[in-house]
């Protein structure tokens, strides 16, 4: 399922780790604070529970 990420974080070491952690499950950087890409139901549903 293709996936689009967009977030707001003012922290730099916290948008540092949210962009890490995105990258790590293949999805592709399309602008500073956004991401896409093809995620399964599985890993969607886990990153939407991650802190």
């Amino acid at each position: 399922m293709i996936t689009l990420v967009i977030y707001d974080i003012s922290d730099d070491k916290d948008r540092y780790k949210v962009a890490e952690l995105l990258m790590n499950y293949g999805l592709e950087r399309i602008q500073y604070s956004g991401f896409k890409g093809i995620l399964n139901t599985h890993d969607r549903l886990i990153l939407a529970k991650v802190n």
